[in-house]
This record gives structure tokens, sequence and C-alpha cells, in this order.
């Protein structure tokens, strides 16, 4: 959620407009959230990958660490490459989804 909205208030374009649709999306879905378990999970996956010299974002950490701790092992996402680092996790890019 995060994410998603992050990029429509930066985007800066019919901000409040995207965020009603957005919101109405977001009431369909069953969201999971970052718990005790999801946070060492993501810490743990975070500093393996420093230490072998594949930093990713702070936010794609938390991300695969909240799908792993509930049983999630695929992400959709665009940033195909930084998913790729983490053990345990398949990714699919949701551009070649809409193609």
């Amino acid at each position: 959620m995060f994410e998603v909205l992050f990029g429509i208030v930066y985007s800066n374009v019919k901000v409040d407009e995207r965020i009603v649709k957005v919101n109405l999306l977001f009431d369909r879905l069953n969201i999971i959230g970052l718990n005790k378990d999801a946070t060492l999970r993501s810490a743990q996956i975070r500093a393996k990958l420093i230490k072998e010299g594949k930093e990713i974002d702070v936010i794609d950490c938390l991300i695969a660490g909240i799908a792993l701790d509930e049983g999630i092992n695929t992400v959709l996402t665009k940033n195909k490459k930084h998913f790729e680092r983490i053990p345990g996790i398949k990714v699919e890019e949701y551009w070649s989804r809409l193609k």
C-alpha cells in the first residue's frame, strides 16, 4: 500500500482522485502487514544482502519479509532485479502480465 500511495502522491497528478480509486481497490484485497516476525525476517534479508554486496531498497526487504512470513513466495513487481536477489522469492513482472 505504501509504495502505491507514495507513487500517487509523488506524481502530484490527480492525487485526491487517484487515492479514492486505489482505496476502493485496497478495500477489496486481503491486506497483510508488518508484524514482529515479518520485521525480523525483513531485517535478516537486508543484513544478508548487504553482507553479500547485493543491497536493495529497505522497502523491498520489508515487502519480501512480510510475504515470506505469510507463506507467500511470489512477488508481482516491476523491479525484478531487486527481488531476484532474495532467496525464497519468485518474481513476476507486472508489465509482462499486462501485455
